[in-house]
């Protein structure tokens, strides 16, 4: 470090879990620590998310819930039966979906859900088509 303010902003950065003074003492120096501080900042100051782990992380009921709507009506509304999506793209517009409470961020979130649920439960039969349903649905709305 080649001044006191480095060293502050290597120990304020260390706080926040990004770097530690082991870092700093291995030899990533003041260069690699601001421009990882940077990198922090610029994406808005907030550590990734971190991937659900499980269904109940998932929450896909409450996901669904924000919409206005419950997991029947959804799937009912969509097209969604045990196995397959029986509703296509061609099958909804723009309005619809508002109308529903289905924006273009529900839409994808619920989607995320469902990408999460394919990769937890790898069995599922219904969850990768639904989130590629959610995906293809969400470019209805600009």
């Amino acid at each position: 470090m080649t001044s006191s303010g480095e060293a502050m902003l290597a120990s304020s950065v260390s706080a926040s879990g990004l770097l530690t003074a082991a870092n700093v003492a291995g030899g990533i120096g003041a260069a690699g620590t601001l421009n990882g501080l940077k990198q922090f900042q610029s994406q808005g100051g907030n550590a990734p998310e971190a991937v659900p782990q499980t269904l109940r992380e998932v929450d896909l009921p409450g996901r669904i819930r924000a919409t206005g709507s419950n997991p029947a009506e959804a799937g009912d509304f969509f097209g969604w039966k045990p196995s397959k999506v029986i509703k296509g793209i061609g099958d909804f517009t723009k309005d619809q979906l508002l109308a529903k409470g289905w924006t273009k961020e529900r839409l994808l979130d619920v989607a995320e859900g469902y990408k999460h649920i394919a990769r937890i439960t790898p069995a599922n039969p219904s969850a990768a088509g639904r989130a590629a349903q959610l995906r293809e649905l969400a470019t209805l709305i600009d």
